[in-house]
């Protein structure tokens, strides 16, 4: 509906109009109070605060976070970070023997029997 033609102006388009006014007109003290909400319910919480900072110094990508630790796995991803085969590191792949101690221990066992091991750094 344009503004400037009057012709089209009916009573159907001024009642539908009146009622979007009226809801926002109701619903928008609602929304402005909600910061007051979050003001309210912080206002009871104790004196516990904590500062989390999380250095990634560059290299760390979704592949040296969680690697993969079965046979077939680890060697598929040594073959793509320039490693060789088998246990030993190579390129930028983390060596199998450094990540023992991070293995996951699942409390079901994964399909295919996948194995999962975080960075050592972890």
């Amino acid at each position: 509906m344009h503004f400037l033609q009057t012709d089209k102006h009916t009573r159907r388009a001024f009642l539908r109009r009146s009622g979007q006014l009226a809801v926002a007109g109701t619903a928008l003290p609602f929304a402005l109070n909600l910061a007051a909400f979050g003001e309210a319910a912080a206002f009871n919480a104790t004196d516990y605060k904590a500062l989390v900072c999380v250095f990634l110094y560059g290299g760390n990508d979704y592949a040296n976070t969680v690697v993969n630790y079965d046979d077939t796995s680890y060697n598929f991803y040594s073959g793509i970070r320039g490693g060789n085969a088998g246990q030993a590191a190579g390129g930028i792949a983390l060596a199998k023997s450094d990540l023992l101690g991070t293995l996951l221990d699942p409390t079901a066992a994964l399909p295919g029997g996948l194995q999962y091991a975080l960075h050592p750094s972890m």
